[in-house]
């Protein structure tokens, strides 16, 4: 609690709230009074998991497409598309951001489907940045290697952007990704080239690959290669065998080293959580492409939808009965919700702030920040 009385006053004297998500450095400076005193208000509320929370959402995650140019055998999509699918109307957005954009720190845009497929990500990113939030994008690269996607992603002024891999040669990644290596690092290439034509800092840029037993061998190769292109820091993260499916369980076994496993093992089974340490239906809340309010980014066919913005403000649905519900079941016992009983938290080593088994900074670490995941 005195760690965080420190960072309260220190955001209160600078104006500047610092943090990591997915290692990736985040600065928000400048920012409002109103917009910290709600950051503060949201912590509080994490602390103290109220039923009904007293600010508003400080991270927002929104999915533009639910469309991909990939098949990866471990998107627990891939080999079950939702019924429908399509791209987040931009009028949609723009409601959601002119209510709440003045709370929000963090805009996470990405969700089931390849963010940059979307024919208006540019407008979305755009408009968040003239509100004074940080963007982070991930991606799996391959657009970027056509077209103008490179200039008009540096152009937008996107903070930061993650680029997944599934391996550092040409046969492990067509086994995972279906799809030539060498595209993905040639979109690489040139956004690098494009933020130096542009004499742009960001953005940063963190390759990132899940660690298997197939691609483990490759890591040294891949800390080489990340030199090589240039990008600002690289990423090696643990697989969430949660959301693997039986059937493409072969392509991708669990690492042999320990230090790549995301859980904790007795035999062949995860070991459960004594405590479920997520809090983001405290501080985070996500916008489906068809405008559905969801609590968490793997409820992927939105089967606990909290409410929809084409018909209800998003104040509304922050503090409506079904928020209230499910805030009063997770403080009881998060394994009797579906969405949550088997998530990442709630298995010991599943905590997001430590599904990052490596990250090699390129250019040193980024100074000042507090490893805290949102």
């Amino acid at each position: 609690m005195l760690d965080k009385a420190r960072e309260a006053a220190r955001a209160l004297a600078t104006r500047e709230i610092s943090y990591t998500y997915e290692n990736l450095p985040v600065r928000i400076t400048n920012a409002s009074y109103k917009k910290i005193l709600n950051w503060l208000l949201v912590e509080l509320g994490v602390t103290l998991k109220l039923r009904r929370p007293l600010g508003f959402p400080t991270f927002l995650q929104v999915e533009p497409t639910t469309l991909c140019n990939l098949r990866c055998t471990y998107c627990p999509v891939s080999l079950e598309l939702p019924k429908a699918t399509g791209n987040l109307d931009p009028a949609l957005f723009e409601r959601m951001i002119d209510e709440m954009g003045e709370y929000f720190l963090t805009l996470v845009l990405w969700g089931w489907g390849e963010p940059f497929v979307s024919p208006h990500v540019y407008d979305i990113v755009r408009s968040a940045k003239k509100r004074g939030i940080h963007v982070i994008s991930s991606t799996n690269g391959h657009l970027f290697a056509k077209g103008d996607h490179a200039r008009r992603l540096v152009e937008s002024g996107i903070d930061s952007l993650i680029v997944s891999i599934g391996g550092a040669t040409e046969e492990s990644y067509a086994r995972l990704r279906g799809l030539k290596m060498d595209e993905a690092f040639d979109g690489v290439r040139r956004i690098v080239d494009e933020k130096r034509r542009q004499q742009s800092s960001t953005p940063f840029i963190s390759l990132s690959m899940i660690v298997s037993q197939y691609n483990e061998v490759e890591i040294p190769a891949l800390k080489s290669t990340a030199q090589t292109l240039g990008v600002d820091a690289l990423s090696l993260k643990t697989m969430n065998t949660c959301t693997v499916r039986p059937e493409t369980q072969e392509d991708h076994p669990i690492p042999a080293g320990s230090g790549y496993q995301r859980f904790f093992y007795e035999g062949n089974d995860r070991v459960r959580a004594k405590h479920n340490p997520c809090k983001a239906i405290w501080q985070k809340t996500n916008l489906r492409w068809d405008g559905q309010i969801t609590p968490c980014t793997y409820d992927f066919d939105s089967a606990r939808a909290m409410g929809n913005v084409k018909t209800s403000s998003m104040r509304e649905i922050w503090r409506n009965a079904a928020y209230t519900l499910m805030r009063r079941e997770f403080r009881k016992d998060p394994a009797d919700i579906s969405i949550c009983k088997n998530c990442t938290y709630a298995f010991e080593g599943g905590d997001y702030p430590d599904v990052i088994a490596e990250t090699l900074y390129l250019d040193g670490s980024p100074p000042g920040l507090a490893p805290r995941n949102g």
